[in-house]
């Protein structure tokens, strides 16, 4: 009689989140030696090979880090004296992937604000699930070392120390333990933004200022009264800017 091995997934019944790791195994109940497991996705075709994702270890297959695509229906079969024999086909498994919540950052200080404060706050923002989340915050990717993980962080924008690519992450003590890192915040990106406000404000300002000059002088050579001259500096002032 062909044999057939049972298939199994550890731990049996457990949500299986994007990123984690998971193995199903194959076997037999009697002696498991001089066997092959080959191992089969959604058809009974040609076996699985091994990838950098996922891989046979002798009865075992690991998936390292699971994707959306890792979901789907599974078998293994084994096979021995150079697969000269093959047992049955197991009982199939399926296999859910469900995606990791992700962690958004965002800046959580209004632009007017950046110019009359010397700090940048930004929110760490967990999208998918709602729960309760501690946070791990994290510079250029080393880990930003704090006393207390909350969902915002104080950055001295003004200081160029401080500048950099910031990336937060969401914990919390059951499945899923921690969200998908987040895209990264560039501050220097803030800067430059701020920098080009202040150079396009000094410039509307010089420019008013000049105009402003230009006008005066056109009023006092006309010789009119000081109300007819600020009147005629403010209607000059107001048609060289629309023109």
């Amino acid at each position: 009689e062909t044999p057939k091995p049972v298939l199994s997934k550890g731990p049996p019944g457990a949500e299986i989140y994007t990123e984690a790791s998971f193995t199903l195994s194959c076997g037999f109940g009697g002696d498991p030696a001089g066997w092959e497991y080959l191992w089969y996705k959604d058809t009974q075709g040609a076996a699985l090979p091994n990838t950098d994702s996922s891989r046979t270890d002798g009865s075992s297959y690991t998936i390292s880090s699971a994707a959306l695509s890792h979901s789907g229906e599974y078998w293994c079969r084994a096979a021995r004296g150079r697969r000269s024999f093959y047992s049955e086909y197991s009982n199939s498994t399926v296999l859910n992937i469900t995606a990791r919540p992700q962690a958004v950052v965002t800046m959580d200080t209004r632009w007017t604000e950046i110019f009359t404060s010397d700090s940048l706050t930004l929110r760490c923002e967990v999208q998918g699930i709602s729960a309760e989340w501690n946070y791990t915050w994290y510079r250029d990717g080393e880990q930003i070392p704090r006393d207390h993980p909350g969902e915002t962080l104080s950055v001295n924008i003004w200081n160029t120390s401080y500048w950099g690519t910031y990336k937060c992450r969401g914990n919390r003590s059951e499945k899923p333990f921690h969200t998908r890192m987040s895209d990264g915040f560039k501050t220097t990106d803030t800067m430059l933004f701020c920098i080009l406000g202040l150079s396009g404000s000094v410039l509307i300002l010089i420019t008013m200022v000049v105009l402003a000059v230009k006008c005066v002088k056109k009023c006092r050579k006309s010789g009119e009264s000081f109300l007819s001259a600020l009147f005629c500096n403010h209607a000059c002032t107001i048609s060289n800017l629309v023109d």
